[in-house]
């Protein structure tokens, strides 16, 4: 009856990792280092709640694994802490001030001055902060379902087959029954399908959907130092986005965040400073990207674990980066729509030429990729707004150059060279991919880089 206990005795025994969840991003460290000065411009955004108006909207740039996820996220629990705190305090001070007016007393002068400022800066509505993956929830729809949801756990709404008016309404409905002043941060803002809701939650008052102090504050964070640009005009004009930058991490700010996780995540003395700092190093090298560097000391440790040591030596720290970098690729890869995949073998099978492609060849071979798996081309501009979500998702290289018609810029692309095969392996483990390994579009479509790359020099 119990043959297989056993099987389970890793459970009793105490390893390396105590606490897995502390080296995952969904971790909020009491404090965040090295963000002091990005900690309080965020904060400041919300100043003018305090003096009876909105928190201001805002664009939060920087590199990817930056701290601006988890920075924010900090900001915003703080304040709700903080406003919550305020309210309780204020109740108790405007019932003691209601039993000493019975008594034909008032408040002593510190209190008094307390319940005088208190009275001032609590806002007057229920602020509420909700953080959304544009990545994750891309549309309009959804991330309107998402917010109402959150709001109100038990309504019942349709997740499909709605309009958005009715969301809208729904939505601003709840905001003024509940009396309620929305922080709505959306996470990787590029990924949205559809910048219009920037627009209406940034005109909701004006346009007389919510009253009094009621409103909706717009935080986008994204990777793009000009994302920006990419937004409508008539975004632009309305929200007036204010910008805070997240500089890169340094060697130095990495090695004291992973020094500060270790100390709640792992056994004492499971990783000596050098194999921290080889860590903390190359992550560095690789981006900065402090979640990558958390993984792989994470990977790191499960390593030793599996050779059952107790400590963490530099040759686990190699192998968990390289282990990483080819899991996160893979899992990238993966999540791409068909189309998507197709475009970027488009781009692997024209760089095996040497020469950089442009777009209009990357379009040329994706027409003949789609003919041959039998499928319908659809409209050419999928290739371009592919690349660009490829782009982002840290697959590929773009780079403008004046080598388009007419002297205009086009744009050109790229792979690393040690992701190119990899990005081959895995496409082509995919049933329907798997077709394309062998054919070449280009060996009987020479046109396709003779004549521009003849123009560019490059034959």
């Amino acid at each position: 009856m119990f043959a297989d206990i056993d099987l389970f005795d890793f459970a009793e025994k105490q390893g390396i990792i105590r606490e897995g969840f502390i080296l995952t991003q969904e971790y909020i460290p009491d404090k965040i280092i090295s963000r002091d000065d990005q900690i309080k411009e965020i904060a400041l955004l919300t100043k003018p709640m305090f003096r009876g108006s909105y928190p201001k909207h805002c664009l939060i740039n920087g590199p990817v694994g930056s701290g601006k996820t988890i920075v924010a996220n900090h900001v915003f629990s703080r304040l709700s802490e903080k406003i919550e705190q305020d309210k309780l305090k204020l109740e108790y001070l405007k019932g003691k001030k209601e039993e000493l007016e019975v008594q034909g007393l008032t408040l002593e002068n510190e209190d008094k001055q307390q319940y005088e400022l208190l009275s001032y800066i609590v806002p007057n509505v229920n602020i509420k902060w909700v953080h959304i993956s544009c990545r994750e929830t891309p549309t309009p729809a959804g991330i309107l379902y998402k917010i109402i949801t959150y709001l109100e756990p038990t309504i019942n709404l349709a997740r499909r087959g709605t309009f958005k008016d009715v969301y809208y309404n729904r939505l601003y409905d709840i905001i003024r029954t509940k009396n309620i002043g929305l922080i709505a941060v959306f996470d990787e803002i590029d990924f949205l399908t559809d910048d219009s809701i920037l627009y209406n939650f940034s005109r909701a008052l004006a346009a007389g959907n919510l009253t009094d102090r009621q409103f909706i504050t717009v935080i986008g964070i994204t990777n793009a130092l000009e994302s920006d640009k990419t937004l409508d005009d008539r975004v632009k004009s309305s929200t007036i986005f204010e910008k805070i930058v997240f500089p890169p991490y340094s060697v130095d700010d990495i090695f004291h965040i992973l020094s500060a996780r270790i100390k709640k995540a792992f056994a004492p003395n499971s990783i000596d400073m050098e194999t921290l700092i080889t860590c903390a190093s190359r992550a560095h090298d690789a981006g900065g990207d402090i979640r990558f560097a958390l993984k792989v000391l994470k990977t790191a440790a499960e390593f030793a674990e599996e050779d059952e040591k107790n400590i963490i030596e530099i040759p686990d720290i190699y192998l968990a980066f390289e282990a990483v970098q080819k899991n996160e690729l893979i899992e990238t890869l993966r999540k791409l729509t068909r189309r998507q995949q197709i475009v970027l073998l488009a781009i692997i099978k024209l760089l095996a030429y040497k020469f950089t492609p442009t777009t209009g060849q990357i379009t040329q071979v994706y027409s003949l990729l789609c003919k041959y798996l039998e499928l319908d081309t659809l409209d050419t501009t999928i290739v371009s707004k592919s690349i660009s979500t490829l782009e982002l998702f840290n697959i590929i290289q773009v780079y403008s150059s004046n080598e388009g018609r007419r002297g205009g810029n086009t744009r050109l692309v790229t792979v690393k060279g040690e992701d190119q095969e990899k990005i081959k392996d895995t496409l082509y483990d995919d049933d329907v991919l798997e077709g394309l390994k062998l054919y070449n579009p280009i060996e009987d479509n020479q046109h396709i880089i003779y004549e521009n790359n003849r123009k560019r020099g490059y034959i």
